[in-house]
C-alpha cells in the first residue's frame, strides 16, 4: 500500500497522506512519495488550479513517526527532503488546501490589534500587535492610528522576517516564532479551556445562584 496517494483529475490534485495505523506520521518512504507526489503536482502546471492535502483515517499528520526516529531511520536528509517538500508546496502557484481530520494545532502567526484574547496572549514573540493596547475615544483617530501601526508592522517586522530565508530557502525567524506561536498558545486559547472556563466559573456557579449576579 503507498504512503501517499495521489490522484491528479485537472483541475484539481489530491494528496492523501495514507498510513492511517500510525496516523498518517512520516518515516523515510512516506518522506520518498510524499517528495514525489508534490513533484508531480508541480509537473502538472497549468492544468491544475487547486490541489487538496488531507489524511487517511481519523488523523492528518501527527508529524514524525516517533519509533522510526527511535530506530535511527529518520535521519537529517529525510528531514531536509521533507522541508524541501514544504518549500516547494509553498512556491507553487497553485493553491494548496489542507483538509484536516480530526482537532488540529497549527502555527499561523497572529496579526491583530492588542483587544480580547490577544492582549492576553501577546508576548512579543509569538505573532505580531497592531498598535499598543491603547484606544482613543475618537473612533476615527483610532482607526488611523491603527491602520499606521499595521503598515508599520507589514513593513518592518512581517515581511522582513518572512522573506528572510537561509541557504535551503527557509525563513529560520518565521519558523522559531511559529514553534513559540505553538508553545506558548495552544495549550492555553482552546475551545477546551473555553468551555471548561465557562463551565467553572459562570454555568455552574450561576446552577446554584440565586441572582444573575457575577463576581
Amino acid at each position: 500500500m503507498s504512503a501517499v496517494a495521489l490522484e491528479i483529475d485537472p483541475p484539481v490534485a489530491r494528496i492523501t497522506l495514507n498510513r492511517p495505523e500510525v496516523l498518517n506520521a512520516g518515516d523515510p518512504g512516506w518522506v520518498a512519495e510524499l517528495t514525489d507526489a508534490v513533484a508531480q503536482v508541480a509537473a502538472a502546471g497549468e492544468r491544475l488550479r487547486v490541489a487538496v492535502v488531507t489524511g487517511a483515517g481519523r488523523a492528518f499528520s501527527t508529524g514524525v513517526d516517533l519509533k522510526a526516529l527511535a530506530a535511527g531511520a529518520m535521519t537529517l536528509p529525510h528531514f531536509l527532503a521533507w522541508e524541501d517538500a514544504m518549500t516547494a508546496i509553498e512556491r507553487m502557484p497553485v493553491p494548496f488546501i489542507a483538509a484536516i481530520n480530526g482537532h488540529c494545532l497549527g502555527g499561523g502567526l497572529q496579526l491583530s490589534v492588542l483587544d480580547g484574547w490577544w492582549a492576553e496572549a501577546y508576548d512579543g514573540l509569538n505573532g505580531f500587535a497592531i498598535g499598543d493596547g491603547i484606544t482613543h475615544v475618537n473612533v476615527e483617530e483610532q482607526d488611523r492610528r491603527d491602520a499606521s501601526s499595521l503598515y508599520d508592522t507589514l513593513e518592518n517586522q512581517l515581511i522582513p522576517l518572512y522573506y528572510e530565508r537561509d541557504d535551503h530557502g527557509l525563513p529560520r525567524g518565521w519558523i522559531e516564532r511559529m514553534k513559540r506561536t505553538i508553545r506558548t498558545l495552544g495549550w492555553r486559547f482552546n475551545t477546551d479551556r473555553m468551555v471548561i472556563d465557562y463551565a467553572n466559573t459562570c454555568y455552574l456557579p450561576a446552577a446554584g445562584a440565586k441572582s444573575s449576579h457575577m463576581r
